[in-house]
């Protein structure tokens, strides 16, 4: 080969990367640009915060949220009253809790709140999701296999908008051939009166939790309309947790029914795990791949492959890697961050992964592990029907905890 052309290749491969190079810049100008106005945006709204309280900001799960207690008796909300009558117009507490959320939904939406609400204290309880609940969760990051490795250098290449480009354009046929398949094959007139009993019967069993009702309504249901799949999940949504085998039988009669019941799928896939029946939670996985193409999230679960339910260590980690991110933002923004334990529920890994965090940054803790004595006489008092939430005199209790480590720390910012 002459030296001519050897130039003419070294050249030619040059100009693609450098064409590649400038594309590639071009794409994330673009994104700057666009987060720069949007952040702008933020800033306006930041404004419109009173400046002139101390803000507090309680993040976590429905245990934060209030599930159990009458409107205006979360536990937020009643640390709010507390702090008014100690020092009125001083603080302004903001409930932040997202039901069933776990540490890594927290983590990924902590920069825009901290932004937003510019907090001086942060209040944290989360964990006990964790170990089921893996929308959106981290556990990639630490989880040790050849499924995890191989995804981290797929989420690697996906920061490259070049690379975002090129899979979208591969991708879109085949995911409109795949949505093609389900649009309007599997819609099912109801008639209203129906309509109603599903909706009551939903309430029943996820906000009132009054089970007897659920199961009642359920059947009724089912007298009325033998194939509503819909009646089989409130069934198997009320023996979840209490007979796991029946549970499944429920769930694989209402799938059944309906293939396309992307919850039902997704119960079915927690069900087998839970029950370390891993071949038959995959299969579950697989399907929904096939019939959701845009669940990226159970994309995710698929490739990188799940630790089991209790796998100690490895939460312990994937706890410890959120919170001490967590305890690096609050840090960055001068803010205080306080970890709580669970009143109740607390797994060891949950405590394990507190205590390596509040150690590393000498970080404020509140342990409400001890709260309240329970009995049999007083359970109804303290706790709500599933007697995994608080109602709003356990929450009371609680928050009078938050306060008094408040004021114990002199986290008042004078």
């Amino acid at each position: 080969m002459t030296d001519n052309k050897i130039n003419k290749i070294l050249l030619f491969s040059l100009g693609i990367v450098f064409s590649l190079t400038i594309a590639e810049f071009s794409l994330r100008l673009l994104g700057y640009l666009y987060d720069r106005q949007r952040s702008s945006k933020e800033i306006t709204r930041v404004q419109e915060i009173a400046v002139d309280k101390t803000r507090i900001v309680c993040l976590g799960d429905s245990n934060t949220y209030g599930t159990g207690a009458i409107p205006g008796y979360s536990y937020p909300e009643q640390l709010q009253r507390m702090l008014d009558k100690d020092k009125r117009g001083k603080y302004k507490v903001y409930n932040l809790a997202l039901p069933a959320a776990n540490s890594s939904m927290l983590l990924k939406r902590l920069p825009e709140w901290i932004r937003t609400y510019q907090p001086s204290i942060i209040i944290v309880l989360i964990g006990v999701n964790d170990n089921w609940n893996f929308s959106e969760s981290n556990y990639h990051l630490v989880y040790r296999g050849m499924g995890a490795y191989l995804y981290r250098l797929e989420s690697w290449l996906g920061k490259l908008r070049l690379y975002k480009l090129i899979k979208i354009a591969l991708s879109r046929k085949k995911d409109d051939a795949a949505g093609a398949g389900l649009r309007g094959d599997n819609a099912k007139v109801i008639d209203e009166g129906l309509k109603n009993k599903i909706k009551l019967c939903s309430g029943y069993c996820y906000e009132q939790v009054d089970y007897h009702k659920a199961e009642a309504l359920a059947k009724e249901i089912l007298s009325e309309d033998p194939n509503n799949d819909i009646a089989y999940q409130f069934l198997a949504d009320i023996t979840f947790d209490f007979d796991l085998e029946k549970a499944i039988v429920f769930l694989k009669k209402a799938l059944e029914l309906n293939p396309y019941n992307r919850e039902v799928r997704l119960r079915l896939f927690d069900a087998y795990r839970r029950n370390e029946n891993y071949l038959e939670s995959r299969e579950q996985l697989k399907r929904i791949i096939e019939l959701f193409p845009a669940e990226a999230d159970i994309m995710k679960i698929y490739k990188v492959g799940l630790p089991s339910h209790d796998d100690q260590d490895f939460y312990t980690r994937l706890l410890s890697f959120n919170f001490k991110k967590m305890a690096e933002l609050s840090n960055q923004a001068d803010a205080v961050l306080m970890f709580l334990s669970y009143p109740f529920g607390n797994d060891p890994f949950l405590l394990r992964a507190i205590e390596i965090v509040k150690e590393k940054y000498n970080l404020p803790y509140c342990d409400n592990r001890n709260l309240i004595d329970i009995t049999d006489q007083n359970r109804d008092y303290y706790y709500w029907s599933d007697e995994r939430h608080f109602n709003e005199n356990g929450y009371y209790l609680l928050a009078q905890n938050v306060f008094n480590k408040i004021k114990e720390l002199n986290l008042d910012f004078e």
